[in-house]
């Protein structure tokens, strides 16, 4: 019998209406964003501008404001504040209608005082179209982004907070502004010229340099950087935020790395399109035992075809000053063009390497005309040579031990996925030699999955699976977007069995503190006289805790 879980929602979605009271506030021709400068404030939820949206936690502290002292363009700006971390990702987003196959340009004003970006998504979370990042520096910066909608009909704007622990933040937006590109054959109207930013709330001498196509981007470590590494959040984010101050690897904008045997670093930058490259700059820390790193570079359109365009032979360049210190080095001219950007850092001498900013300088050319050279090259081969997971074997099911065969007569064979730490896979193995499934193995990672093993466990997770099987796994290793896509195939029907729960977020302890407590009796044998503690804990059956969840159990 399953007893039915009541699952309290933890996000609150705030909907508004869209109020145009004034014929001056009505957006200007072709701007498909509904009240982009922010003037007009929702009746219904005091402080928020109508026809926007936010996600917030109903267990924290936010606050929405119309801000009239910072702003870019009319009287106001909408402030969103997440006061006290009580969400991970809250956000301000709005739904739009667009037409099908056509190409826009979409911009928005945002300033932050933590890591933000700029999403436009088919739905209300994800990147389909493109994504901007914004420093927390608290100065405005514009989020400019040329898509095309391609078979959709409608988009999401997303303004969100990069909060992965619960960090609290503030950011600010203005002026945004989504329209056709202007192309003739795609739209009847062209589309108006971009409103000038008022020079006195964007000095130039703080601006970010329009040029760089790293600033403010996100980047993935594909093999993981060394503990010494002291930037916060372990650096997920200093590379691109504009900080390349001279000094010590110790300082909080470095990231740290130590090569032995010839081992390498590897960093990806998405640059959320195709974009022309004509430099890639990186700023190195050199003196005592740290030394800028060579680095090879690649480009490409996808992350499994990536081409050789050349390369930064730093420890060739280094400059022999006493002391430490930063220094760029660069490789230019290089008249490239992708998405993806991996930068492969190796040094030939024994010793930290310590990276403090990453640049790509925008090339002056339509990248339809750069041809990648060469033959490519898959990012996880690549990768898998420097990682320690290629001395681990696949998890081996030829061998089957002697047992009894508990229900291998049944009919149905369900369909497993079985998830295990590599030092205890032969367990799941053992119990599904004694049952009729159909069971695919995986190996848990020890810490938190990387790129590469997010990327491959979220697609053998689409599969059509009656139930995932976590077996001493601890919940933390995953990231956000597996945690979500694992409670998501719940809801929609998959079972999820967890073997001794280790570690939870705030769903995941919502969901567990709804279960229903339950005891499965042990099968009668005789090892259950044994007096042994364990199996006297066993004697009695077996805690478990079961419940649904949407459609799963």
């Amino acid at each position: 019998m399953k007893t039915r879980l009541i699952l309290a929602a933890a996000v609150v979605i705030s909907r508004v209406a869209i109020v145009l009271t004034h014929a001056q506030n009505v957006p200007l021709p072709n701007n498909l964003i509904h009240n982009g400068g922010m003037e007009e404030t929702d009746p219904e939820t005091p402080g928020l501008a109508a026809g926007w949206s936010i996600v917030y936690s109903s267990r924290g502290k936010h606050t929405v404001e119309r801000d009239r002292d910072i702003k870019t363009e009319g009287a106001v700006s909408q402030r969103f504040e997440n006061a006290d971390g009580g969400m991970k990702y809250p956000r301000l987003f709005q739904t739009v209608k667009v037409k099908p196959n056509v190409t826009y340009r979409f911009s928005a004003d945002v300033r932050a005082e933590a890591p933000v970006q700029v999403w436009l998504a088919k739905g209300k979370w994800g990147k389909d179209f493109g994504v901007r990042g914004i420093p927390a520096d608290a100065k405005w910066h514009t989020a400019d982004i040329i898509f095309n909608s391609g078979e959709n009909d409608e988009i999401t704007v997303i303004i969100i907070l990069m909060a992965p622990n619960r960090q609290p933040g503030i950011f600010w937006v203005d002026n945004v502004a989504l329209r056709p590109a202007g192309n003739p054959s795609e739209t009847s109207e062209k589309a108006p010229a971009p409103t000038p930013k008022p020079t006195t709330t964007k000095p130039a001498e703080t601006a970010p340099k329009p040029n760089n196509l790293a600033r403010g981007l996100t980047y993935e470590f594909i093999t993981p950087v060394s503990g010494r590494t002291r930037a916060p959040d372990g650096g997920r984010t200093v590379l691109t935020d504009g900080n390349w101050k001279s000094g010590y690897w110790s300082r909080p904008n470095s990231v740290v790395w130590q090569f032995r045997d010839g081992t390498e670093g590897i960093v990806m930058l998405d640059l959320g399109q195709r974009m022309a490259i004509d430099t890639i700059r990186m700023a190195a820390v050199r003196g005592g035992y740290c030394h800028p790193p060579d680095a090879k570079l690649l480009v490409g359109d996808t992350f499994d075809k990536l081409h050789a365009v050349g390369d930064i032979p730093a420890s060739k360049t280094e400059k022999r000053a006493k002391g430490f210190g930063t220094e760029w080095y660069k490789s230019t001219n290089l008249h490239t063009a992708g998405r993806y950007v991996v930068l492969t850092l190796s040094q030939p001498a024994s010793g930290l390497v310590a990276l403090t900013e990453i640049e790509i300088v925008k090339g002056d050319f339509d990248p339809a005309t750069a041809a990648l050279p060469g033959s490519p090259t898959a990012l996880e081969a690549y990768a898998l040579r420097n990682s320690t997971k290629r001395f681990i074997p696949p998890a081996d099911t030829s061998v089957v031990t002697p047992h009894v065969a508990w229900a291998n007569n049944t009919k149905q064979k369900p369909k497993i996925l079985f998830l295990s730490p590599a030092a205890t896979i032969r367990d799941p193995i053992e119990l599904a030699q004694r049952m009729n499934l159909d069971a695919t193995f995986r190996y848990a990672e020890s810490a938190t999955m990387d790129f590469l093993a997010t990327r491959n466990f979220l697609e053998q997770l689409n599969a059509d699976w009656n139930a995932l099987v976590l077996a001493s796994v601890d919940w933390n290793i995953f990231r956000d977007e597996v945690k979500r896509a694992i409670l998501d195939k719940v809801r929609a029907g998959m079972g999820l069995f967890i073997v001794k729960p280790l570690g939870s977020d705030a769903e995941l302890k919502a969901v567990l503190d709804d279960l229903q407590p339950s005891s499965l009796r042990t099968f009668f044998s005789r090892e259950k006289e044994i007096p042994f503690p364990y199996v006297a804990w066993v004697r009695g059956g077996c805690g478990m805790e079961t419940g649904t969840l949407g459609g799963g159990v």
